[in-house]
This record gives structure tokens, sequence and C-alpha cells, in this order.
């Protein structure tokens, strides 16, 4: 039998959020970001979630995520069809929530070590 020291708390780890904030670790983020347990792209520019198009998770496809949570802000919101079916031909799932519960779901998959991705809408 082999045993593989694995480093604890590599992965980004979601401590704490809110309406209009996130903290990763010890670092609070107050605009949209997109997180996977490797990278962070702050600052993340997108329209309203009815607006968004598939341009807007170019950087994310790029981390090659089997699942991609987007948290819609304080309401659940629905994306187009076409994002989901775009995604899809990717080999990307996509899951649409509020941005708390897309939160807990990241951080119980992160736990599982599951290829994920979120990008949080924050504020309204």
């Amino acid at each position: 039998m082999q045993f593989t020291l694995e480093k604890a708390g590599t992965a980004h780890i979601i401590n704490d959020y809110g309406a209009s904030c996130v903290t990763i670790q010890t670092r609070t983020y107050r605009n949209s970001l997109c997180i996977s347990p490797h990278e962070i792209l702050e600052d993340w520019q997108h329209p309203p979630p009815q607006a968004i198009t598939i341009k807007e998770f170019a950087t994310m496809c790029t981390w090659r995520p089997e699942l991609l949570l987007l948290g819609t802000g304080e309401r659940h919101v629905f994306v187009q069809p076409a994002i989901i079916a775009a995604l899809h031909q990717q080999g990307i799932a996509l899951e649409v929530m509020t941005t708390p519960a897309a939160c807990r779901t990241y951080n119980v998959l992160v736990s599982e070590r599951r290829k994920v991705a979120a990008a949080l809408m924050l504020g309204d």
C-alpha cells in the first residue's frame, strides 16, 4: 500500500458570503468573480443573468471544470438554453442558482475533490 501526503488547505474555499461580498481564505471580494479550486478571476464583467452569453464563460472554460455553478445574486434567474447547450458541447454541465447557494455548493464539491468552478454575481 502506498500513501501520498497531501497538503491541506491548498484549494480555494469560500469562508463567508453575503449579498455584496465573498471571502476566500482571508481576502474579501466585493465585485463579481469566478473561482475554481486553483484559480480566481477577479472583477468578472458580465451583463444581467438573462442577457449572459457564452463569451462570459470563456476563461472558466479554459479551467476545464466538469461542473460550472452560476450564482445569479439573491434571486434565481434562468439563463438562455443556448448557453447550457454550448457548455454541454464542451463537456461542462451548468447549474444556475442563487449566489449563496452556489457558494455552499461550491465548497461541498471542492471538499469532494470535484472539478468545479463557480461564477458568482455579487450585488443586484
